[in-house]
């Protein structure tokens, strides 16, 4: 367990950089994570959100009076839903206590993979592989998300690297590299759906690996719903391994 707890402090310290950094707004403390609100974001679902408080579940310093805190903001602002990412840690029995009687509902879970970087596939497609450095190429791609605004603010900076894969010059494929003290982060894969199923995420996520090796990483993560089938073979076929899941508490408001 205390492996797991580890890895979620490297998580915690990774993901602490890359909001703090491609925020659109100033993220907000909260006992040992942040949050972030975005009064344009609406969305019942957490993968479509901006309104979510990240809970590290690494330091042993989350409060009761720290969740109340960070809902009574949401409320304030008239956001309709709220989601606690909650990580495994010594708090967590007691994160789910205060969630739950919070009136707080567990509907969805990410799954966190690892990969060590050690071994990596060799992978043969179609596409073309490679770093996208101008906006311009990124919007003809990459989907509506939280994601396309972060990578956006963030393209060309010092440990962001955005791999696309192109056909015949038309980028069809996006995948994301962050790279913080030592460990990667896998982030915004997407496919278009008329060129799936044809070797394009498996390359773009064995391109993002050796560039995370080559750079010194010794750990890569990556997170999906568990839901998404094909995003969770994908990344197993690369090498990535279950490590834990983080649950994810949402907060329905009366607005």
């Amino acid at each position: 367990m205390r492996e797991v707890f580890q890895l979620a402090y490297r998580l915690g310290e990774l993901q602490r950089w890359l909001t703090k950094a491609g925020s659109p707004v100033a993220p907000r403390d909260f006992d040992d994570g942040i949050y972030t609100v975005d009064m344009s974001s609406s969305s019942e679902w957490p993968s479509q959100s901006r309104n979510r408080i990240e809970q590290f579940g690494s330091r042993s310093e989350a409060t009761e009076a720290g969740l109340d805190h960070a809902l009574e903001n949401y409320r304030e602002d008239g956001i309709p839903y709220a989601f606690l990412f909650a990580t495994p840690g010594d708090q967590e029995a007691e994160i789910a206590r205060w969630s739950h009687a919070r009136g707080m509902v567990a509907r969805v879970h990410l799954d966190v993979l690892v990969h060590r970087l050690g071994k990596i596939p060799e992978t043969e497609c179609e596409f073309r592989i490679a770093e996208i450095l101008d906006v311009t190429t990124l919007r003809k791609i990459s989907p509506v998300s939280h994601w396309t605004a972060t990578t956006e603010r963030l393209l060309n900076s010092p440990g962001v690297h955005v791999f696309g894969a192109f056909h015949q010059d038309e980028a069809v494929g996006i995948g994301n590299l962050y790279l913080h003290e030592g460990a990667a982060y896998f982030g915004g894969g997407f496919v278009k759906e008329a060129f799936r199923r044809r070797g394009g995420q498996s390359a773009l996520l064995s391109a993002r690996l050796r560039l995370a090796r080559a750079a010194g990483a010794d750990v890569a993560f990556s997170e999906t719903y568990g839901f998404l089938k094909s995003s969770l073979t994908n990344l197993e076929r690369a090498g990535f391994q279950h490590a834990f899941d983080r649950k994810i508490w949402t907060k329905a408001f009366a607005v």
